[in-house]
C-alpha cells in the first residue's frame, strides 16, 4: 500500500514529524514500524533503522514515509551528514515534507559543514516551522537542491571560509523561489560573521539552530497567514517573491484599498494603484517591478504586457476582460461561474462548506420580499415582439426607446417612417438603373433591389402586426374608439387620423372600411413608467432606492421632471457609488456594477426588466447581505410579454 494513494496522507502530512510516522505505521501496518521510541534520539535511530533494514531508500521514497527513517536505514552510526540526506529529498514528490526538511538542511549548511548532530534541535523547532511551509511548493525544486549540494562540495573541499561560504550560499540561492527568504536570515542573524569550526557539535550550535529555524518558520507563517483580502481573493502575500497584481472593475478599487490595509499582517510592503493614464504619465511602468501589490483595472492590462508579475487575481471575472499576461499563477474569483467555460484545473470550494458559510451570514439577515407588479403591455411590445431580435427587444422592456424618442408609440412611427424613407429611396434609385439614366454594375443592382425586397416585407410584416394588435398607423397609438381599413394599403387608422385622402396612394377615391380592433384587459394598468414613478414617491422618507437597468437612464430624467420632483438631479448614477446612503435613489446598470458592490442600506430594490437567472441573483446579493438590517423588498416590473418571452 502506498500512502500517495490513501486518502488519509493528508492528515498525515499536516502533523509533527512523530505524528507523520504514527500515521505511516496504521496505513502500512506491514512496514514494521515501531513508534513506542524516540526516533530522534541518536541512540535509537538504530532500533528504527532495524525496523526497515528490508527496505531500499527507493522503497522508502516510493512510500512516501518520512525522510529520517529513510537516511536512517543508510546510516546505522546515529550519525546523518547532510549531502546524504539532501541526496535522499532530491526524489520525493511530496511539497510540505520536501520543504521544511531541505530548508533546514540549507540553512544548516551556513554553519554545520556536514555535521548534524543537533538533529535533535532542529525536531524541537520544526512545528512553526512546518505550519509556514503548508504554503507549499515555494521552497522546492532541482534549483534549491543543486545550490545546497553545491555549497556543500564548496566547503568540504576547503575553498570558503565561513563568512565567504555564507555570502556565496545566499547569492546561489538568489534566483531560486527562497532566495529573497534565505538573504533575509542571512542578514538578519548575521551568519556570515561566524566560523562553522566554532560551533560544531556545541551549545551554541544548537542554539544558533533555533533561532534560524524560529527566524524562518515566523517569516513563513507571517506570510502563509495574511489574510484575506474582503474575503475575495487569495493570499496576496504568500511566500512566493515578486509582484501580486490584483485586476478589478473600476468600482471595486476603494473596496479593496480598504480591505488591504485592514487584512495584511506584514510588517513591511508596498502596494499601489494604477488606474489611468496620468498613471503611465506619471510613475513608468517599469517602476512597479518592486512592488508587493499592484491594484489595476482591465483598462490597463495592455500598457502592463512587460511587468511579468508572480501572481494575477482577477476579481469578479465576468466584468473583466482577460488579456494574456507572463504570470507563474492566475486566479480567476467569482460567484457566478459560467459552467461551460471552467477549464480541466479550476478551483472551487466545498459545496458543504459553501452551504454552511451562506448559514452563517444568514444569521441576523431577514429573507427578501419579492413583488412582480404587471404592467401594462406598450404598443411597441405588442407590435414588435416578434419581429426584432431579442436583445433589442429587452431594451424596450427597460422602456429604453431611443436618443430623442420619448414613449413607445413615437418608436414605433420613428420605425414606420424610417421603413417608408428607404422603400421610396431605394424604389426611385431602382428606377433610374432601369431608365439607363445612373450606371451600375450587375451586382450593385441585384444588392439595391435585394435591400428593396427586405425593406417592403419589413413594412408589410409591420402592418400586418399593426393591424393584428389594433394600433393606428399614422399615429402608432392603440385604437380604442372607430377604426378604418383602407383597401390598397390595407393600413388601419383610428377616426383621429383617417381622412377622405388615403395616406397610401394619397386619392380619394380608394374605399375605406369600418373593422373592428382587439380589445386588452389590460387597458386599465399603468404603464411601466408610471408604477415605477408611484413606488418612487409612495416610498418611506428613509428609504434607500436602487434602481436596476441594463440601459440608459436618460428617459427617467426626462420624464419625472414632469411629475414635478423636488430635484431629479440630486438622485446619483452609478458612476459614484461611494455615493449611495447618501442620496434616496441610486441608479444601477447590471452589466457593470452588478458584482462586488456592498448595498446593504438598500430598502427597495427595483428590477426595471428581466435579467439572466445568474445576474439577477448577483443584483440582489449586493443588497441581501451582512450587516444588512431589516427585509430586502424587492419589486419586479414585468409586461405580459416579457413573463412570455422569459419562459
Amino acid at each position: 500500500m502506498s500512502i500517495k494513494n490513501c486518502d488519509k496522507c493528508v492528515l498525515a502530512y499536516n502533523s509533527t514529524l512523530k505524528d507523520l510516522l504514527r500515521e505511516a505505521k496504521e496505513l502500512c501496518p506491514d512496514l514494521g514500524i515501531d513508534t513506542k521510541v524516540d526516533l530522534f534520539n541518536g541512540d535509537h535511530i538504530r532500533t528504527t533503522a532495524e525496523n526497515v533494514s528490508s527496505l531500499t531508500v527507493g522503497q522508502l521514497v516510493d512510500t512516501d514515509l518520512l525522510q529520517v527513517s529513510e537516511v536512517s536505514s543508510m546510516k546505522l552510526s546515529g550519525k546523518v551528514t547532510v549531502t546524504d540526506l539532501v541526496s535522499a529529498l532530491s526524489s520525493v514528490e511530496i511539497p510540505t515534507v520536501r520543504s521544511y526538511v531541505a530548508l533546514l538542511v540549507s540553512m544548516s549548511t551556513l554553519f554545520a559543514s556536514d555535521d548534524f548532530s543537533c538533529f535533535d534541535v532542529l525536531i524541537n523547532n520544526t512545528q512553526k516551522l512546518q505550519e509556514g511551509a503548508k504554503a507549499a511548493d515555494c521552497l522546492t525544486g532541482n534549483a534549491l537542491q543543486d545550490a545546497i549540494l553545491k555549497n556543500l562540495e564548496q566547503k568540504k573541499g576547503g575553498e570558503e571560509d565561513g563568512p565567504t561560504a555564507a555570502n556565496n550560499f545566499a547569492n546561489v540561492l538568489k534566483d531560486t523561489k527562497i532566495g529573497a527568504l534565505a538573504k533575509e536570515v542571512v542578514d538578519e542573524l548575521d551568519l556570515g560573521s561566524i566560523n562553522p569550526e566554532m560551533i560544531l557539535g556545541g551549545s551554541a550550535g544548537k542554539d544558533l539552530i533555533g533561532k534560524i529555524v524560529s527566524k524562518v518558520g515566523g517569516k513563513l507563517q507571517d506570510r502563509l497567514s495574511n489574510g484575506n483580502l474582503n474575503q475575495a481573493a487569495y493570499k496576496v502575500s504568500a511566500p512566493h517573491p515578486g509582484l501580486t497584481m490584483i485586476v478589478i472593475p473600476q468600482h471595486l478599487v476603494l473596496q479593496w484599498q480598504e480591505a488591504i490595509e485592514k487584512y495584511h499582517t506584514l510588517e513591511t510592503w508596498n502596494a499601489t494603484t494604477y488606474m489611468g493614464y496620468s498613471d503611465l504619465l506619471l510613475d513608468p511602468v517599469s517602476n512597479l517591478k518592486g512592488l508587493d501589490i499592484l491594484l489595476t483595472t482591465p483598462a490597463m492590462l495592455h500598457h502592463l504586457q512587460a511587468i511579468e508579475p508572480y501572481r494575477v487575481v482577477f476579481d469578479e471575472i465576468l466584468a473583466c476582460p482577460v488579456e494574456k499576461l507572463s504570470a507563474s499563477l492566475m486566479w480567476f474569483v467569482s460567484a457566478s461561474l459560467v459552467k461551460e467555460e471552467l477549464s480541466h484545473n479550476e478551483c472551487r470550494c466545498q459545496p458543504d462548506f459553501i452551504a454552511e458559510s451562506f448559514q452563517a451570514l444568514r444569521l441576523g439577515i431577514e429573507d427578501y420580499k419579492v413583488t412582480t407588479l404587471r404592467c401594462k403591455n406598450p404598443v411597441t411590445t405588442r407590435v414588435l415582439s416578434q419581429i426584432i431580435a431579442p436583445s433589442k427587444l429587452t431594451s424596450l422592456f427597460a422602456c429604453d426607446y431611443g436618443s430623442g424618442i420619448l414613449d413607445a408609440s413615437g418608436l414605433l412611427k420613428t420605425i414606420r417612417e424610417d421603413l417608408d424613407t428607404k422603400i421610396k429611396e431605394q424604389s426611385a434609385e431602382l428606377d433610374l438603373v432601369t431608365k439607363r439614366r445612373v450606371r451600375k454594375t450587375k451586382q450593385q443592382v441585384d444588392e439595391l433591389a435585394a435591400m428593396l425586397t427586405k425593406n417592403r416585407a419589413s413594412m408589410q410584416k409591420l402592418t400586418t402586426k399593426s393591424r393584428d394588435a389594433g394600433v393606428c398607423a399614422k399615429c402608432c397609438n392603440h385604437i380604442t374608439g372607430l377604426a378604418f381599413e383602407f383597401n390598397c394599403s390595407k393600413d388601419v387608422l383610428c377616426g383621429k387620423c383617417c381622412t377622405k385622402v388615403c395616406q397610401a396612394c394619397k386619392t380619394e377615391d380608394c374605399s375605406s372600411t369600418l373593422v373592428s380592433v382587439p380589445v386588452y384587459t389590460d387597458d386599465d394598468l399603468n404603464d411601466k413608467l408610471q408604477i415605477l414613478t408611484n413606488l418612487v414617491k409612495n416610498a418611506d422618507p428613509n428609504a434607500k432606492i436602487v434602481i436596476v437597468s441594463a440601459f440608459g437612464f436618460e428617459f427617467l430624467r426626462n420624464h419625472w421632471m414632469q411629475y414635478e420632483f423636488e430635484d431629479p438631479q440630486k438622485w446619483k448614477n452609478s458612476s459614484d457609488p461611494n455615493d449611495f446612503g447618501k442620496v434616496p435613489l441610486f441608479l444601477m446598470d447590471p452589466r457593470i456594477y452588478a458584482c462586488g458592490l456592498n448595498l446593504h442600506e438598500t430598502t427597495d430594490l427595483v428590477l426595471l426588466h428581466r435579467l439572466t437567472t445568474t445576474m439577477e441573483r448577483q443584483v440582489i446579493g449586493r443588497a441581501q447581505r451582512p450587516p444588512r438590517v431589516g427585509t430586502l423588498r424587492v419589486w419586479k416590473l414585468r409586461y405580459d410579454v416579457e413573463v412570455a418571452a422569459q419562459t
